[in-house]
Protein backbone atom coordinates (compact mmCIF):
# COMPACT_ATOMS: atom_id res chain seq x y z
CA UNK A 1 0.00 0.00 0.00
CA UNK A 2 1.40 3.38 -0.98
CA UNK A 3 0.37 6.93 -1.66
CA UNK A 4 -1.26 7.71 -5.01
CA UNK A 5 1.55 9.97 -6.24
CA UNK A 6 2.00 9.86 -10.03
CA UNK A 7 5.57 8.53 -9.80
CA UNK A 8 4.43 5.65 -7.56
CA UNK A 9 1.60 4.76 -9.94
CA UNK A 10 4.04 4.75 -12.85
CA UNK A 11 6.47 2.56 -10.90
CA UNK A 12 3.68 0.10 -10.12
CA UNK A 13 2.76 -0.15 -13.81
CA UNK A 14 6.37 -0.68 -14.90
CA UNK A 15 6.96 -3.38 -12.28
CA UNK A 16 3.71 -5.12 -13.18
CA UNK A 17 4.64 -5.12 -16.87
CA UNK A 18 8.08 -6.55 -16.11
CA UNK A 19 6.57 -9.13 -13.75
CA UNK A 20 4.16 -10.36 -16.39
CA UNK A 21 7.13 -11.01 -18.67
CA UNK A 22 8.98 -12.87 -15.91
CA UNK A 23 6.16 -15.24 -14.95
CA UNK A 24 5.73 -16.16 -18.61
CA UNK A 25 9.05 -18.02 -18.42
CA UNK A 26 8.56 -21.69 -17.55
CA UNK A 27 11.66 -21.84 -15.34
CA UNK A 28 10.30 -19.31 -12.86
CA UNK A 29 6.76 -20.62 -12.56
CA UNK A 30 7.77 -23.05 -9.82
CA UNK A 31 9.50 -20.39 -7.74
CA UNK A 32 6.80 -17.75 -7.97
CA UNK A 33 6.27 -16.10 -4.61
CA UNK A 34 4.10 -13.04 -5.09
CA UNK A 35 1.16 -14.85 -6.67
CA UNK A 36 0.64 -17.57 -3.99
CA UNK A 37 1.03 -14.96 -1.26
CA UNK A 38 -1.48 -12.67 -3.04
CA UNK A 39 0.95 -9.74 -2.88
CA UNK A 40 -0.19 -6.79 -4.99
CA UNK A 41 0.61 -3.09 -5.11
CA UNK A 42 -2.31 -0.84 -4.21
CA UNK A 43 -2.42 2.96 -4.16
CA UNK A 44 -4.71 4.96 -1.94
CA UNK A 45 -7.62 6.83 -3.48
CA UNK A 46 -6.99 10.45 -4.42
CA UNK A 47 -8.03 12.95 -1.73
CA UNK A 48 -8.50 10.13 0.79
CA UNK A 49 -5.45 10.33 3.08
CA UNK A 50 -7.17 8.26 5.79
CA UNK A 51 -6.69 5.15 3.64
CA UNK A 52 -2.96 5.38 4.33
CA UNK A 53 -3.41 5.99 8.02
CA UNK A 54 -0.57 3.70 9.05
CA UNK A 55 2.08 5.66 7.14
CA UNK A 56 0.38 9.03 7.55
CA UNK A 57 0.64 8.51 11.32
CA UNK A 58 4.37 7.86 10.93
CA UNK A 59 4.74 11.09 8.95
CA UNK A 60 2.93 12.96 11.70
CA UNK A 61 5.29 11.59 14.36
CA UNK A 62 8.32 12.60 12.32
CA UNK A 63 7.01 16.11 11.67
CA UNK A 64 6.20 16.75 15.33
CA UNK A 65 9.61 15.51 16.45
CA UNK A 66 11.35 17.55 13.73
CA UNK A 67 9.40 20.69 14.66
CA UNK A 68 10.36 20.29 18.31
CA UNK A 69 14.03 19.68 17.53
CA UNK A 70 14.37 22.79 15.34
CA UNK A 71 12.13 25.13 17.32
CA UNK A 72 12.37 28.71 16.10
CA UNK A 73 15.85 28.24 14.66
CA UNK A 74 16.20 29.17 10.97
CA UNK A 75 18.54 26.60 9.39
CA UNK A 76 20.48 27.17 6.21
CA UNK A 77 20.36 24.62 3.39
CA UNK A 78 23.43 22.63 4.48
CA UNK A 79 22.27 22.44 8.11
CA UNK A 80 18.80 21.27 7.09
CA UNK A 81 20.14 18.71 4.60
CA UNK A 82 22.52 17.25 7.19
CA UNK A 83 19.80 17.13 9.85
CA UNK A 84 17.33 15.40 7.53
CA UNK A 85 19.95 12.86 6.47
CA UNK A 86 20.64 11.94 10.09
CA UNK A 87 16.92 11.80 10.88
CA UNK A 88 16.34 9.53 7.88
CA UNK A 89 18.99 7.19 9.26
CA UNK A 90 17.31 7.17 12.69
CA UNK A 91 13.88 6.37 11.23
CA UNK A 92 15.14 3.70 8.84
CA UNK A 93 16.93 1.82 11.63
CA UNK A 94 13.81 1.25 13.72
CA UNK A 95 13.19 -2.49 14.22
CA UNK A 96 10.47 -4.02 12.04
CA UNK A 97 10.97 -7.69 12.85
CA UNK A 98 13.88 -10.00 13.57
CA UNK A 99 15.75 -12.96 12.16
CA UNK A 100 14.85 -15.80 14.51
CA UNK A 101 18.17 -17.65 14.53
CA UNK A 102 20.16 -14.43 14.88
CA UNK A 103 18.10 -12.75 17.59
CA UNK A 104 20.46 -13.84 20.36
CA UNK A 105 23.06 -11.61 18.70
CA UNK A 106 20.71 -8.63 18.62
CA UNK A 107 19.92 -8.58 14.90
CA UNK A 108 16.56 -6.92 14.21
CA UNK A 109 15.54 -6.34 10.60
CA UNK A 110 15.08 -2.66 9.79
CA UNK A 111 14.07 -0.59 6.79
CA UNK A 112 17.73 0.23 6.25
CA UNK A 113 18.51 -3.44 5.57
CA UNK A 114 16.25 -3.26 2.50
CA UNK A 115 17.94 -0.06 1.29
CA UNK A 116 21.51 -1.12 1.91
CA UNK A 117 23.42 -4.26 2.87
CA UNK A 118 24.78 -2.46 5.92
CA UNK A 119 22.30 -0.73 8.23
CA UNK A 120 24.46 2.24 9.21
CA UNK A 121 23.14 4.83 11.61
CA UNK A 122 24.27 8.28 10.56
CA UNK A 123 25.97 9.75 7.52
CA UNK A 124 29.56 9.59 6.41
CA UNK A 125 31.90 12.48 5.78
CA UNK A 126 32.63 14.07 2.39
CA UNK A 127 33.85 11.68 -0.28
CA UNK A 128 36.70 12.23 -2.75
CA UNK A 129 34.08 12.96 -5.39
CA UNK A 130 32.57 15.69 -3.21
CA UNK A 131 35.94 17.33 -2.55
CA UNK A 132 36.71 17.39 -6.29
CA UNK A 133 33.45 19.23 -6.91
CA UNK A 134 34.01 22.93 -7.64
CA UNK A 135 30.99 23.84 -5.51
CA UNK A 136 32.27 21.93 -2.48
CA UNK A 137 33.43 24.51 0.06
CA UNK A 138 34.19 23.14 3.53
CA UNK A 139 33.55 25.41 6.47
CA UNK A 140 36.72 27.31 7.35
CA UNK A 141 35.59 28.87 10.64
CA UNK A 142 37.58 28.70 13.83
CA UNK A 143 37.75 25.48 15.83
CA UNK A 144 35.52 27.04 18.52
CA UNK A 145 32.82 27.90 15.97
CA UNK A 146 33.00 24.43 14.44
CA UNK A 147 32.72 22.74 17.83
CA UNK A 148 29.81 24.98 18.78
CA UNK A 149 28.01 24.19 15.52
CA UNK A 150 28.61 20.45 15.99
CA UNK A 151 27.20 20.54 19.52
CA UNK A 152 24.10 22.37 18.27
CA UNK A 153 23.55 19.71 15.60
CA UNK A 154 23.95 16.92 18.15
CA UNK A 155 21.49 18.63 20.49
CA UNK A 156 18.89 18.86 17.71
CA UNK A 157 19.34 15.17 16.89
CA UNK A 158 19.08 14.18 20.56
CA UNK A 159 15.90 16.24 20.91
CA UNK A 160 14.45 14.60 17.80
CA UNK A 161 15.39 11.13 19.06
CA UNK A 162 13.83 11.66 22.51
CA UNK A 163 10.54 12.88 21.01
CA UNK A 164 10.48 10.33 18.19
CA UNK A 165 11.40 7.36 20.39
CA UNK A 166 8.73 8.24 22.95
CA UNK A 167 5.88 8.84 20.51
CA UNK A 168 6.73 5.95 18.19
CA UNK A 169 6.90 3.49 21.09
CA UNK A 170 3.50 4.66 22.32
CA UNK A 171 2.05 4.39 18.82
CA UNK A 172 3.06 0.72 18.68
CA UNK A 173 1.12 0.07 21.85
CA UNK A 174 -1.94 2.01 20.71
CA UNK A 175 -2.23 0.39 17.27
CA UNK A 176 -2.55 -3.20 18.45
CA UNK A 177 -5.06 -5.30 16.49
CA UNK A 178 -8.60 -5.13 17.75
CA UNK A 179 -11.04 -7.97 18.14
CA UNK A 180 -14.63 -6.83 17.81
CA UNK A 181 -17.25 -8.28 20.09
CA UNK A 182 -20.59 -6.86 19.10
CA UNK A 183 -20.59 -3.15 19.88
CA UNK A 184 -17.49 -3.38 22.06
CA UNK A 185 -13.85 -3.81 21.19
CA UNK A 186 -11.09 -5.35 23.25
CA UNK A 187 -7.37 -5.50 22.64
CA UNK A 188 -6.53 -9.04 21.61
CA UNK A 189 -2.88 -9.08 22.54
CA UNK A 190 -1.80 -11.28 25.42
CA UNK A 191 1.98 -11.53 25.88
CA UNK A 192 3.25 -15.05 25.37
CA UNK A 193 6.46 -16.69 26.56
CA UNK A 194 9.10 -16.69 23.85
CA UNK A 195 7.80 -13.56 22.10
CA UNK A 196 10.31 -10.88 21.12
CA UNK A 197 9.40 -7.36 22.24
CA UNK A 198 10.79 -3.84 22.10
CA UNK A 199 11.71 -2.58 25.57
CA UNK A 200 11.09 1.12 26.18
CA UNK A 201 13.66 2.74 28.43
CA UNK A 202 14.44 6.35 29.18
CA UNK A 203 17.69 8.01 28.13
CA UNK A 204 18.70 5.35 25.60
CA UNK A 205 21.51 6.35 23.21
CA UNK A 206 20.35 7.80 19.91
CA UNK A 207 19.31 5.10 17.48
CA UNK A 208 19.35 2.34 20.10
CA UNK A 209 16.36 0.00 20.29
CA UNK A 210 16.47 -2.45 23.18
CA UNK A 211 14.83 -5.80 22.39
CA UNK A 212 14.15 -8.76 24.66
CA UNK A 213 12.45 -12.11 24.80
CA UNK A 214 9.64 -12.87 27.27
CA UNK A 215 10.80 -15.63 29.61
CA UNK A 216 7.81 -15.71 31.95
CA UNK A 217 4.40 -14.07 32.21
CA UNK A 218 3.02 -13.13 35.62
CA UNK A 219 -0.72 -12.48 35.82
CA UNK A 220 -1.74 -9.95 38.45
CA UNK A 221 -4.90 -10.10 40.53
CA UNK A 222 -6.17 -6.86 39.02
CA UNK A 223 -6.11 -8.16 35.45
CA UNK A 224 -9.21 -6.96 33.58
Amino acid sequence: MSDNASQLKLTAKVLDRQWQQVIAIDEVLTCSYYSPESITWKCTTAAAPWQGGFFEQLLGLVKRALRKSIGRKLLDWDELANLLAEIKAIINTRPLTYVFEDFEYGFPLTTAHFLSHHAYLGVTGPTIKDMNDEEYQPNSNTSYALERKWRQDQKRLDTFWDQWHKEYSLSLRETLPLRHKGVKSAIDSVPQEGQVVVIKEQDTPRGTWIMGRIEETIVGEDRW
